[in-house]
């Protein structure tokens, strides 16, 4: 490794410890159990309610698993909306069955904090990724370890499947890329080339491609399952951090430290856009179900909203109280949820903007938001070592429980 590559990859050692302490996110964090068997009953009733997706009164919480020892750091719903995936400070995660609120299993085979974990699409297998520098592939819903992926030199900090569910990819602070077999765990390919960390893998929808963000301020864009590099897409001047596709995979979007977001057409690596407008560093950008609009979110504690290819701007959302480091549009597009570094959250209608009041989520110390396949639910997962699920609050539905010590 160059002397460049293990300085960039300290400094983002660097960065990801000061993000947990600003999340405050320590080992000893203890969370609040649950009423299940209250939550159970709730969550079973709501299985056979009729899809809702109106959002514009906004959301009242209807059930809460807590379980965790430590915060819940990310959430994420399996592809066919049955189960839930969280993951924690007290270096486990577990998956949860929606319609009864069980916790089914937990994955605790980690020596280390899990740092990302992605459902397969087919929805049989989670993958876990960790600061102990591998991999693990669980079975769900049983939590069954499948295999165990080594050989990375570094946390992982991005696991994602591809479209087919055949291979999955691994990103390291170690500079590498892998890909990897499914479900038999064998290496396929690795990926080498950046100059620093990598922060984020993404497959095109078709398949076909890897797209790797790095540190060393450059994306690039992988044939799948070879790895032979297409093209390396140069231009920002500051740290890239992730690198979507558009939902038809003729764009990719990057964001960067830079305070700008780019848009390259894909295989080309072409420039077509240029997004500016932030003040501050751009943490993350995610394209609209039909790909019509780019949403971004910056350190400058915005995001805004902007035309797919054109770059012009729609909407900005102000009023965080930190920088936005998540964003997440409902399945339909006509939503968008932020996160915010001081574990905040706020939901938007689009393309207006407005911003929709939620009552209680200031007070849950949001970690992270997800919407349900289906867009009839928003997870959320917290501080106090639960995640909690809520529905439009124009839903007829009954209270929700509490957790003990509310």
């Amino acid at each position: 490794m160059t002397v460049r590559s293990s300085l960039a990859t300290a400094l983002v050692l660097a960065l990801l410890l000061a993000l947990a302490r600003a999340f405050d996110v320590s080992p000893g964090e203890r969370g609040a159990s649950a009423a299940a068997s209250d939550e159970s009953q709730v969550v079973q009733q709501l299985a056979g309610k009729p899809a809702a997706a109106d959002w514009s009164q906004g959301a009242k919480e209807v059930a809460a698993f807590g379980r965790h020892e430590g915060a819940v750091w990310s959430i994420s719903f399996s592809p066919d909306g049955r189960y839930l995936a969280t993951r924690s400070s007290d270096r486990t995660a577990k998956i949860w069955e929606l319609a009864s609120g069980d916790s089914l299993a937990t994955l605790s085979e980690h020596g280390d904090y899990i740092s990302c974990m992605s459902f397969s699409p087919d929805g049989r297998y989670l993958v876990t990724g960790s600061w102990d520098h591998t991999a693990n592939l669980w079975a769900v819903p049983s939590g069954d370890l499948a295999a165990t992926l080594s050989g990375h030199a570094g946390i992982i900090q991005s696991v994602v499947f591809s479209p087919d569910g055949s291979h999955l990819a691994t990103g390291s602070l170690d500079g590498t890329a892998r890909l990897w077999e499914v479900p038999s765990g064998e290496l396929a390919a690795t990926l080498v080339g950046h100059a620093g960390a990598i922060y984020r893998v993404a497959f095109s929808p078709d398949g076909r491609y890897l797209a790797t963000a790095s540190v060393d301020k450059t994306a690039k864009l992988w044939e799948v399952p070879s790895g032979a590099l297409v093209t390396s897409l140069q231009g920002h001047t500051g740290w890239v951090t992730t690198a979507p596709f558009s939902p038809d995979g003729r764009y990719l979007a990057t964001a960067s430290f830079d305070h700008t977001a780019k848009l390259w057409e894909v295989p080309s690596g072409e420039l077509v856009a240029t997004v500016s407008g932030h003040g501050g560093y751009v943490i993350c950008v995610a394209f609209s179900p039909d790909g019509r609009f780019l949403a971004t979110g910056s350190t400058d504690r915005t995001a805004k909203l902007w035309v797919v290819p054109t770059a012009e701007l729609v909407a900005t959302m102000n009023g965080h109280d930190n920088g936005v480091r998540h964003i997440v549009f409902s399945p339909d597009g006509r939503y968008l949820a932020t996160g915010t570094m001081e574990n905040s959250v706020k939901l938007w209608e689009l393309p207006s903007g407005r911003l929709i009041a939620v009552e209680g989520w200031q007070a849950k110390a949001v970690h992270d938001v997800e919407f349900s396949p289906d867009g009839r639910f928003l997870a959320t997962g917290g501080r106090d070592g639960t995640a909690r699920l809520w529905e439009p609050a124009a839903n007829e539905s009954l209270a929700a429980p509490k957790s003990e010590g509310e």
